[in-house]
């Protein structure tokens, strides 16, 4: 059973009951995981002789001739009940990479005789199954390809010296902090019962961590907002957009999928109804003097500033629903990618066709009233111009462009498939070459600590806009984050956030809160 601790040293404990064991001894052993689980997380356990049993609502896949007890959490993500197991001494035995079998006796079949084995009985992270350990690590290293993605956005400029569109601006802008936000939507899923949602108070408790993991996130991304560092801090935003989750946490995919595409597809247009006559945004990243004018701040925050949260919890709907799937399978990390890339190539393809075909013309007639662009004269390359979190309000006929950070439908669909591909390559990836994954892996399971870090270092010790610069960033990230999460896990940020989250879940999950 993986009981959330580091994705590092994340323990893992299987019981595996045979058949032939009588009924009685079966069920009391049952009883007492259980209620040791209970005491520990609050947690329900739905067991089932065929098909799945799964604790903290995390789905392990059972077999007719045994009954499996396997939960997972990841630490990294709001919410998770994260908490280290001390591994027992001893090489863990594993089935040739199939399945560990880390109990005493190294018997397969063996039955624990006390509850607390759920502790004393946890190995470390290369005895867990290869299935669960490489979901955590594609997971982690699509996390990391994002904040590289969002560095090489922040230093590297972004309109070459010809006048055209650098690397970094055609590869990540707009796409990495999308993958971003749509990972925070996955790590959701995953802190809330994984393929089972929370019901009732594990949900209500679960919830409770969110909100306040999203505090910390919003203050800190306040915090940030006043260095120097030019960079449009994106924290404060996501702590908001982390708040307006809950509400869909108790969601499956079958609903939340649908729902992300569908709100893609209409948020943009109410988000560019609101916006027709309004101010423009004053494009100052928000910092504690912003909550002296609450109205404004949640105005730029929602609708008009760099990522609007209104249009772009479609990132995080989409994300809450693939975390909902089963991310260890490979026919799914397969299709994730097929999916992601199909949408993403179509998004842009229907946008350059309708440009090409009159809607040029219109927003040339339109114009930007006043709204920023770069570079600022569009007409050349319109789906390559950043125009800063939204697109101007003059003309409806803007909605059908692609460009990053617009926050149109086209915009929203097209990252939103290429996050969904590079998850699912990620996924695909991790188990054949762990090796190359893993530096990803570490820089990806501290993207709070690294992200601030990085924000920091631009205000003044690290600053600079070229090559050298950036590869100074990449480089102080990989020396931090490899040794950390070797020896350490999680980071110090994250483990903040985490300790507030925890301390949220246990109070709604007292005995006293049940009073």
């Amino acid at each position: 059973m993986t009981v959330g601790s580091p994705p590092s040293r994340t323990a893992t404990t299987e019981f595996v009951v045979p058949r032939s064991m009588p009924t009685a001894r079966a069920m009391a052993v049952t009883s007492s995981v259980r209620s040791a689980v209970l005491s520990q997380y609050g947690s329900t356990i739905t067991l089932s002789r065929r098909g799945s049993t799964s604790v903290s609502g995390q789905r392990a896949t059972g077999s007719e001739d045994s009954l499996r007890y396997c939960a997972y959490a990841d630490p990294h993500v709001p919410g998770v009940p994260g908490r280290r197991r001390t591994p027992p001494p001893g090489p863990a035995q594993a089935d040739h990479g199939r399945r560990a079998h880390p109990l005493p006796d190294r018997r397969r079949g063996a039955v624990p005789r006390r509850p607390d084995l759920l502790a004393a009985m946890a190995v470390q992270e290369e005895a867990r199954p290869v299935a669960v350990r490489s979901r955590l690590l594609g997971v982690d290293a699509a996390r990391g390809i994002a904040l590289l993605g969002m560095m090489s956005v922040h230093i590297l400029p972004g309109i070459g010296e010809d006048g055209g569109a650098t690397a970094s601006r055609l590869i990540a802008s707009g796409r990495s902090s999308a993958l971003f936000a749509l990972l925070a939507g996955v790590g959701l899923a995953l802190a809330t019962g994984g393929r089972t949602p929370l019901r009732g108070r594990p949900l209500a408790a679960a919830s409770v961590g969110v909100a306040l993991r999203a505090l910390v996130i919003f203050l800190v991304g306040l915090c940030l907002g006043a260095f120097p560092s030019g960079v449009a801090v994106i924290l404060a935003y996501y702590g908001l957009l982390f708040l307006l989750a809950i509400p869909f946490l108790g969601l499956g995919p079958r609903i939340l999928l649908p729902l992300g595409l569908v709100w893609a597809t209409g948020a943009p247009l109410l988000n560019h109804y609101w916006r027709i006559g309004e101010p423009p945004a004053s494009y100052d990243t928000p910092t504690f003097e912003s909550l002296e004018h609450t109205g404004d701040l949640l105005r730029e925050l929602l609708v008009t500033g760099y990522y609007p949260v209104f249009p772009w919890l479609a990132y995080l709907l989409v994300g809450l629903g693939i975390g909902r799937l089963a991310l260890s399978s490979t026919r799914v990390a397969a299709t994730l990618l097929a999916g992601g890339a199909t949408l993403a190539v179509a998004a842009w393809v229907t946008s350059t066709v309708l440009l090409d075909n009159g809607g040029l013309e219109h927003l040339v007639t339109a114009g930007l009233g006043g709204h920023p662009a770069n570079p600022f004269d569009f007409a050349g390359a319109v789906n390559n111009t950043s125009f800063y979190g939204t697109t101007p309000a003059t003309s409806w006929w803007w909605l059908i462009v692609a460009a990053p950070h617009t926050a149109t439908p086209f915009d929203l669909l097209h990252t939103i498939g290429t996050s969904v591909a590079v998850l699912g390559l990620m996924l695909l990836i991790a188990p054949r070459a762990r090796p190359l994954v893993w530096p990803l892996a570490a820089i990806g399971g501290m993207t709070f600590t690294l992200y601030t870090l990085h924000v920091v270092l631009l205000s003044g010790p690290v600053a600079g806009h070229d090559l050298s610069t950036y590869l100074v960033h990449v480089a102080i990230m990989f020396a931090i984050a490899m040794p950390w999460r070797a020896f350490i896990g999680r980071g110090p940020l994250e483990a903040v956030a985490a300790a507030l989250g925890r301390s949220g879940r246990e109070l709604v999950l007292s005995p006293s809160a049940r009073r």
